[in-house]
């Protein structure tokens, strides 16, 4: 099938991912530290913050998902959105980190969960229809590889300014409670008006007739689908994986590797030869296709990974071939889920409409797994020792909580990213959206899925 979607149009979709990368990375790189070292919430309660937002984001995500199906406007179902949540997105934002410091336990920990509660819900009601918007105005196999690489393109780039930025501002004003609502008050510009860039990427086309199951049905028939569970594990599997290297990675240039001063520019690097390794990921999904492209990027990745169990002297030599290896097999890992997806997504509606529907339940899944796996790795910490502190005060951690920061850091995501490659091997779906190979099993697991 012939790309729809010219260049220009693809930029702008892409450049809506600005809003999502840039604030998710600020939250999931520095908001469970903001929490633990400058406000001295206890690590323990830190996840339980996380936890509850994200229990709470993941209910809403398939309510979002039901609402954007049926909305009618001159505007279309899912474009409405666009423009609608820009505002809430950027004020909640700034309140995450406009949580005073040296307040009591109890109260820190209810204005964080309020705050936290207010800013994924928000984000919800722009995420899910960008993400089925997206869906609907590129059909094509290829063209979808495209299209989400436009996506990664500015949501890597702005994940290094996400990265970078924050500690540069927070270090430069009188305390760092300050200088995080500083950055907040500064990043919640573009992320505010990146929402608006898809609008204009493309009209939507009028759906044939609205999906008229509900949220329970379809969750029922999309358990059915072999393929879109497939395609959800190896998302859910990615990111999660991907969630808890970002949570503990400032605590490992801290506490580990006692190089805070170099995380700015070593993640620079890392997000940079993420970049620049794009296109190499859209050109072996071209060759091969997105699945193999996926396992070779995430064996990479893992080998990267592996490397940080090696003792501190030695890692510290290794830095800078490491990090780079990191890099091109995050490349892979931003592409290859996001654009294996679509295909999922219609194995289980059947290409109907719906799509909204779907990725509410694909986020709820993602977003209930991703909040279990930070209350968990928040809690081992607090368990094996991990002492917080208020305005990033210096303190020396125990071995005990070293040791469990490392391993964390090295350990579950491995795990989870053998889990994708796993189902990554059992994906059968192709570039013409037939099944891969093996043509006698296409009528049985057509049959069992519908």
């Amino acid at each position: 099938m012939q790309q729809s979607l010219s260049t220009g149009r693809k930029a702008l979709y892409g450049a809506g991912d600005i809003m999502g990368t840039l604030a998710f990375t600020v939250t999931a790189l520095f908001l469970p530290y903001f929490f633990t070292d400058v406000l001295g919430l206890p690590s323990v309660l830190a996840g339980l913050v996380i936890f509850i937002g994200n229990f709470w984001d993941a209910l809403t995500d398939p309510f979002a998902g039901h609402i954007s199906d049926r909305t009618k406007s001159r505007l279309g179902r899912r474009r409405p959105y666009f423009l609608y949540m820009a505002l809430p997105i950027g004020l909640t934002f700034v309140l995450l980190f406009a949580v005073p410091s040296g307040m009591a336990t109890s109260a820190t920990f209810i204005l964080t969960s309020i705050a936290y509660i207010a800013f994924m819900t928000s984000t919800t009601f722009y995420l899910v229809p960008y993400l089925a918007f997206g869906m609907e105005i590129e059909k094509s196999y290829d063209g979808r590889t495209s299209l989400i690489a436009w996506r990664m393109l500015f949501s890597i780039g702005f994940g290094l300014v996400g990265a970078v930025v924050p500690k540069i501002i927070w270090e430069a004003a009188e305390t760092p409670s300050k200088g995080f609502l500083i950055m907040a008050v500064m990043l919640a510009i573009p992320v505010t008006i990146s929402t608006l860039f898809p609008f204009f990427a493309a009209k939507e086309q009028k759906s044939e007739s609205l999906h008229e199951s509900h949220f329970f049905n379809d969750f029922k028939k999309a358990l059915k689908s072999r393929s879109f569970l497939k395609g959800v594990i190896i998302y859910v599997a990615t990111w999660a994986g991907i969630g808890v290297v970002q949570t503990l990675l400032i605590y490992y240039f801290k506490y580990v590797l006692c190089i805070p001063e170099q995380f700015e520019l070593l993640i620079g690097v890392l997000f940079g030869v993420t970049i620049v390794a794009l296109p190499l990921w859209v050109f072996l999904s071209g060759r091969l296709d997105k699945r193999k492209a996926y396992v070779i990027g995430a064996v990479v990745f893992i080998l990267g990974l592996a490397a940080l169990l090696m003792p501190t002297h030695i890692i510290l030599k290794l830095i800078w071939f490491v990090i780079p290896v990191l890099g091109i097999g995050l490349s892979a890992l931003h592409v290859m889920p996001n654009a294996i997806l679509p295909e999922a997504i219609e194995a289980a509606s059947e290409g109907k409409s719906g799509e909204g529907a779907h990725y509410g339940i694909v986020t709820f899944i993602y977003k209930m797994s991703n909040a279990l796996m930070q209350l968990g790795v928040l809690g081992i910490l607090g368990a094996v020792g991990y002492i917080e502190t208020t305005q990033e005060s210096a303190v020396v951690q125990p071995a005990s909580a070293i040791l469990a920061i490392k391993m964390l850091l090295v350990v579950v995501p491995i795990g989870m990213l053998i889990l994708g490659i796993i189902m990554a091997f059992a994906f059968k779906i192709g570039r013409h959206g037939e099944i891969a190979k093996q043509p006698a099993r296409i009528t049985k697991e057509a049959a069992n899925e519908h």
